[in-house]
């Protein structure tokens, strides 16, 4: 036997970076939902679905001019999140729901307005520094000095964090480790060569 169903085009929507969260919906097989902002050239977004109810959905992002921003991502019911993006150009932007298969459900979009990331100094074997954030998305960064040859180590306590990533760069911009995975619970980096001064 062969069904044929109705499909849908798309559902329209509008949400605001940095304003509240939107809950969009596809109720037939083949329905689509999009949800447009105003971006500004330079400035940072990020994107949280959560509460979803579609089995399997890719979440897109569009430029004004329909080119890809970002690449389709699988999303499951256990949510996602697409990080800090940077806008190239002024105008309105589209984020593209697209159910897959059969699929049909909701999910919240919350639309981050990314501030700049927070920056600071360290000095190994001075005293600690807290790092803080504000908006999902946004990172920190800490510079310090260091000589070819010393060792440092890190510890990262009193976290807030559900999960961060944390790594030493280089002064030639290379990673002077594989990044660790950070929770609320913390961690230590052991004892790490620096191979430039800088």
């Amino acid at each position: 036997m062969l069904l044929v169903g109705q499909s849908a085009g798309a559902s329209t929507y509008t949400i605001t970076p940095g304003g509240a969260a939107v809950t969009v919906a596809t109720t037939v097989s083949g329905e689509n939902a999009t949800v447009a902002f105003t971006g500004t050239a330079g400035s940072r977004i990020s994107l949280k679905m959560s509460g979803v109810t579609i089995t399997q959905s890719y979440v897109s992002i569009k430029k004004p001019d329909g080119t890809a921003l970002v690449a389709p991502k699988l999303i499951l019911t256990g949510g996602g999140f697409i990080d800090a993006t940077a806008l190239p150009v002024s105008g309105t932007y589209t984020i593209l729901v697209d159910p897959q298969s059969t699929y049909t459900g909701s999910m919240t979009l919350s639309l981050y307005d990314v501030p700049p990331d927070v920056s600071g100094s360290i000095t190994p074997g001075g005293p600690v520094v807290t790092v803080t954030t504000s908006t999902p998305g946004q990172n920190g960064a800490l510079t310090f000095a260091g000589s070819a040859g010393q060792r440092v180590s890190m510890k990262l306590s009193a976290v807030s964090m559900t999960q961060a990533k944390v790594w030493i760069v280089r002064p030639d911009g290379t990673n002077l480790f594989t990044a660790v995975a950070v929770t609320n619970t913390g961690t230590f980096i052991d004892v790490k060569s620096l191979s430039l001064t800088g």
